[in-house]
């Protein structure tokens, strides 16, 4: 006796197959794409405390003296909103004691800087010292 088609039997266990791909595949491009917002939330972390680097070094090689003010939601230099996208945690130190916020910051003496960025679950550290050339 010939047959033609497939059986029940047969049917069922290709779509249990193709089920078990197609979680595989779906579990593995979802992570992916997890993985891939996290990445790039970083990077923005990353670039915002580069921005912040840039202008607190260009201030201080430009200005003879400035204020730096760094609160949970905002950064401020001279009064001037510089940054205010992230949460941040910073430890300044200022002619080797720890700095205040709104001190004025003679820029003869090298400051160090600490500043936290985090968002999110994500965070990044900026550290780096400021100083004028000899």
């Amino acid at each position: 006796m010939k047959k033609n088609g497939f059986t029940l039997i047969e049917l069922l266990v290709v779509l249990a197959i193709m089920g078990l791909v197609l979680g595989v595949i779906f579990s593995m491009f979802s992570s992916g794409i997890k993985q891939g917002e996290k990445t790039k939330n970083r990077i923005y972390l990353q670039q915002e405390a580069n921005y912040v680097s840039t202008v607190l070094r260009k201030t201080h090689q430009n200005k003879p003296e400035y204020t730096i003010e760094i609160t949970n939601s905002e950064i401020k230099i001279d009064g001037i909103k510089i940054s205010d996208k992230y949460n941040y945690v910073a430890y300044i130190k200022y002619n080797k004691i720890p700095y205040i916020n709104g001190q004025k910051i003679n820029s003869s003496y090298p400051v160090e800087i600490e500043i936290k960025f985090s968002k999110d679950g994500n965070d990044y550290t900026l550290r780096t010292t400021l100083s004028r050339g000899v």
